[in-house]
């Protein structure tokens, strides 16, 4: 059976299941958190290799067991607690008693292994006394002597013909598993694979971090984001319910990202801090620079003053949702919009989420529909 735990990671079986340490390949009293991060990014970055092949299942579970060790490592609280854990299981397992039954087989088979011996001795001792006997003329005192006449003839022994060998199919002659449509692993083929992870895979930017905790994505409290979805999504609605932990910015919702190294996107910003209050503002990132729409390549991009003291409270729920079509895009805050349609550039691209930094905040039921209202997306997405 395949261990991907061996062969990608190089932990032994005696080591497994792996401590979250042993995971990130990292020493246990490791409290340097650029180091923990980075040992996480190495390790997901080497399994990720894998995600299209015959192991893709086990590939895409081995990196679910990285970010949650990583996200358990990175936060005090939840490290302390598993920490306790590990020792109570070591302790557990110094204190566990032998097992009787085994000793007493092992009793066993030594005392087996001696009377074969005895056994052995005794035969070997009474071949020898017989050989003597002949060799002066007696007669054996066992009884009478067995020639080869007296054995019955069994005749020649007859073997069963060889089963058939059946045909193998051309993968598998070339060392690969064929998975067949529908089949209990889930995978049609490496090339269905490809636009689920596209999809559901997230990409991450900035200097935070983020974890999952039962339906709630949470980052932490520096500015980072999560880029998800198909960037070929043209026409839909973008929405989410989120809520400002601590701090005093709003959050951002991505939207008509490419995907692609130039970075080009919509980051809706509700609100943003400047320098005379509190704005709604859609800003444009493109080949690495951001527009709003003060600057002159900005011009058609819309924001709308949001009062001297941001109009977030902290701890309430938010509710944001990001209309696209065409080229033309509406932003709501709790279904009331809160700053005229804008004019965009760019006609499809992905969806994500952002931290503005200086707090931070959970984020839960995440939705995609088509103009169509079918569905595109529903929930979390799987962390890099």
């Amino acid at each position: 059976m395949f261990d991907p735990y061996h062969k990608w990671l190089g932990i032994a079986k005696e080591e497994q299941p792996p401590t979250y340490y042993r995971l990130l390949g990292i020493n246990a009293n490791e409290q340097d958190r650029d180091v923990i991060e980075e040992a996480a990014i190495r390790q997901t970055t080497h399994v990720r290799t894998n995600q299209i092949g015959p192991h893709a299942a086990a590939c895409q579970r081995l990196l679910n067991e990285i970010a949650h060790a990583r996200a358990t490592l990175l936060d005090p609280v939840k490290r302390r607690e598993y920490d306790l854990t590990l020792a109570a299981r070591t302790a557990r397992t110094a204190a566990k008693p032998k097992d009787p039954i085994g000793q007493r087989r092992q009793r066993w088979v030594l005392a087996a292994g001696a009377s074969g011996v005895v056994a052995l001795a005794v035969v070997v001792w009474i071949a020898i006394s017989m050989l003597r006997g002949r060799d002066d003329g007696a007669t054996p005192a066992s009884g009478p002597e067995i020639t080869k006449a007296a054995l019955p003839d069994a005749g020649p022994i007859k073997l069963p013909p060889p089963e058939p060998k059946k045909p193998q199919p051309e993968s598998a002659k070339n060392g690969v598993k064929e998975v067949k449509p529908g089949s209990p692993t889930g995978v049609a083929s490496p090339k269905a694979l490809v636009p689920e992870l596209s999809r559901r895979l997230a990409t991450r930017g900035g200097n935070g971090s983020w974890h999952i905790d039962g339906e709630h994505l949470i980052s932490d409290e520096r500015g980072s984001s999560l880029e998800f979805g198909d960037p070929k999504w043209k026409d839909y609605d973008f929405t989410f319910v989120a809520q400002r932990v601590t701090g005093e910015l709003g959050f951002a919702a991505i939207f008509r990202a490419s995907g692609s190294n130039s970075g080009d996107r919509y980051a809706a910003l509700l609100p943003s801090r400047a320098a005379n209050g509190y704005f709604h503002i859609i800003q444009q990132s493109h080949m690495g620079t951001i527009y709003r729409s003060y600057d002159k390549k900005g011009k058609n991009l819309p924001g709308a003053y949001a009062g001297k003291t941001s109009p977030l409270q902290v701890g309430q729920e938010y509710r944001i949702k990001i209309s696209v079509r065409g080229l033309d895009c509406e932003c709501f805050l709790d279904d009331k919009r809160v700053m005229k349609p804008a004019k965009l550039e760019y006609e499809q691209g992905a969806v994500g989420v952002q931290n503005l930094a200086g707090g931070m905040v959970r984020i839960r039921d995440i939705t995609v529909r088509g103009a169509d209202g079918q569905v595109l997306w529903e929930g979390l997405p799987r962390l890099p």
